[in-house]
């Protein structure tokens, strides 16, 4: 996402169970949440 213009608001971290979040603001501002689950 960061390629497409994107800003890192919160890295990737793992919040537990393997489950991994972030956080990234788009060229137009809006907040948008990651989740990956293991």
């Amino acid at each position: 996402m960061t390629a497409a213009g994107a800003t890192v608001k919160e890295p990737a971290h793992d919040v537990g169970d393997g489950r991994l979040v972030a956080t990234v603001i788009d060229p137009d501002g809006n907040v948008l949440g990651l989740l990956q689950d293991r």
